[in-house]
């Protein structure tokens, strides 16, 4: 279940970077590349951190009592 989360979390990553990199003109190319990366993995590494609670959250163990 968890591994469903991820593949879903990496392709929301990427349809955000290639959303970014299609509309970059070729003057800003570079820097466009790299904004988009550092986006695609915050967005990634949010929905990674959601999907990780989803799964104890399945699997019985509340997170919420450790983290708070």
């Amino acid at each position: 279940m968890i591994v469903v989360f991820f593949m879903i979390a990496k392709l929301a990553a990427m349809l955000v970077k290639k959303a970014m990199m299609r509309n970059a003109t070729e003057n800003n190319r570079e820097s466009t590349l790299k904004i988009a990366s550092l986006i695609s993995n915050i967005v990634f590494y949010i929905m990674l951190l959601v999907a990780v609670f989803i799964g104890f959250d399945v699997m019985g163990i509340n997170l919420g009592l450790l983290v708070g």
